[in-house]
């Protein structure tokens, strides 16, 4: 059901209300009849599979509600938009759950003469998944902006289609990382002991984001420029940090710190009809990106191969550095190793001079997000040929090899046939390997190291089509139009990670990205 009645009390004046509800319902039956497995040879009873019969039914519901008023005025060079409203959000993802918001905002938008600029706006949103006195927040915004181009002074750049200056701050509201009543501790009704861990203090993560920006037009807009640089501060981050082991509980959320994300963008684009049948269009874009965790309560947080630590990246990598692969002469001399190593294993450094090679000598080895992207677009029309191509890809990116990427042969479960680049492994007749010496059991050579990271980054032809218009042909037989094409989808990318997608960043679970070559006719009949 969605609902949207609207009431127009002046010319400039509406009210306007919505009201939206949808219901998702589910079932399943299960139903299997017992039976025995019998030994095909022996006639023996191996197993019994029990009868399976069995039913659920659940059922979702979503409920939407707002009214808002809606303020339009123009006088002179002057003009006025304004709106203001409240919202309310149900949402019942199952018989149990219920969670719910409510939202109160205004927003007013203020242009003279088309040349100077100002938004101002401020919500405030309560949530029933923070406790008594923290459910609500409150976030106001305010943005300004000078075209530049309409001044006066201008007009001598007649060059100069357009040039915009703009600047905006404001604070934004999140709390997605937060499920239903963890801001209170549950018991088990059966036997009285803890079940959850709640936290009453828990209440809104909020991002803090300044952007400057500007705007440029050249040649009647033929060119365009566009250059932004944020700055964005994530205060009291929503975290799930673990408990100690002691707790015999799992994790619970916490406002745990501050997270700063900065960086610049810069996008281009050209459109120039060179005559009525040459046309070209090119655009391209590049971002810049750095992470940086300022402050966190009870940190580092370690999970695995990531590590939370104040003056790094979020989930920057973590483990072991190494310098190449063990030879007959470090064991001679007693380098420090993990016990089992021989000759032809990865070593490891000891980072803290203890004399010994453990958890202790893990550390940070590389930023897991990608420093910067980019994107080139380029459509050509010369007559009755076009070709296009989309180019994307990453600056400086680290990926870091994992299962069966690292230790072919294993028994252990993430083994394989090792393929053709594996085969420069170590052995003693070939100690300048590139890969480990092979062996069914490679406990020590799969740990999560700078040994097999490598640059990720890269760049690819997302599409790349070279096409022939045949209308003039074809409407001497009777057809509207036609076209042949040719188009490949990812036909080539350059990466020094050859193996796995380079946007994986090394991880083996992705699906492989596919190669498409397409050959084709467009008709279109009268």
């Amino acid at each position: 059901v969605n609902f949207q009645p609207q009431w127009e009390i002046l010319p400039s004046l509406k009210l306007k209300g919505q009201y939206l509800f949808n219901i998702e319902s589910y079932g399943s039956i299960q139903n299997r009849d017992a039976y025995n497995f019998v030994d095909y040879y022996t006639n023996a009873l191996v197993f019994t599979y029990p009868e399976l019969k069995s039913s659920s039914v659940s059922r979702s519901t979503y409920q939407y509600l707002s009214a808002t008023l809606n303020y339009d005025k123009t006088l002179g060079k002057n003009f006025v938009n304004g709106i203001a409203g409240t919202s309310r959000e149900i949402n019942n993802p199952n018989n149990y759950k219920q969670i719910t918001l409510a939202s109160y905002f205004a927003k007013v938008n203020y242009v003279y003469d088309n040349r100077y600029l100002l938004e101002a706006s401020y919500r405030a949103d309560g949530s029933s998944l923070f406790g008594d006195d923290h459910k609500w927040g409150t976030f106001p915004s305010v943005a300004v902006g000078w075209n530049v181009s309409h001044e006066k002074f201008m007009a001598p750049l007649t060059f100069l289609s357009n040039w915009k200056i703009r600047s905006s701050y404001g604070l934004l509201g999140n709390n997605q990382n937060v499920g239903p009543y963890q801001y209170q501790s549950t018991v088990n009704a059966g036997n009285g002991t803890e079940i959850a861990f709640g936290n009453p203090d828990i209440t809104w993560e909020t991002v803090k984001m300044l952007d400057l920006g500007t705007d440029f037009g050249f040649l009647q807009n033929k060119l365009t420029v566009t250059i932004d640089w944020y700055n964005k501060i994530t205060d009291h981050v929503l975290l799930n940090p673990p408990l100690p082991p002691s707790s015999g509980l799992g994790s619970v959320p916490v406002n745990a710190g501050k997270i700063r994300n900065r960086g610049w963008e810069l996008s281009a684009s050209y459109s120039a009809r060179f005559s009525p049948k040459t046309q070209l269009s090119l655009s391209a874009g590049y971002s810049y990106y750095q992470n940086k965790i300022l402050s966190l309560e009870g940190g580092p947080y370690i999970n695995g191969n990531s590590i939370d630590q104040v003056g790094h990246p979020i989930g920057a990598y973590y483990g072991y550095r190494t310098a190449g692969l063990l030879q007959q002469s470090d064991i001679d001399k007693g380098v420090p190793v993990l016990s089992g190593e021989d000759a032809g294993d990865i070593k490891y450094l000891d980072v803290n001079k203890d004399g010994v090679i453990d958890n202790n000598d893990q550390v940070i080895i590389g930023n897991p997000n990608p420093e910067g992207n980019y994107f080139v677009n380029l459509r050509l029309d010369y007559h009755n040929l076009w070709f296009q191509i989309q180019v994307n890809g990453f600056t400086k990116s680290l990926g870091v090899y994992q299962g069966r990427y690292t230790v072919p042969l294993t028994l252990a479960g993430d083994g394989g046939v090792p393929m053709n680049w594996q085969l420069d492994y170590w052995t003693p007749t070939h100690t300048d390997a590139r890969f480990p010496r092979l062996t069914p059991n490679p406990t020590y050579n799969q740990l999560f190291s700078d040994f097999w990271a490598v640059n990720a980054a890269f760049a690819r032809i997302r599409y790349m089509e070279l096409g022939y218009n045949l209308n003039a042909l074809v409407k001497k037989v009777g057809l509207a139009g036609a076209s042949i094409y040719l188009n490949a989808q990812n036909p080539f990318t350059i990466s020094k990670m050859k193996h796995l997608d380079p946007e994986s960043q090394g991880s083996e679970l992705t699906y492989p990205l596919l190669k498409f070559y397409t050959m084709g006719i467009n008709i279109k009949f009268e």
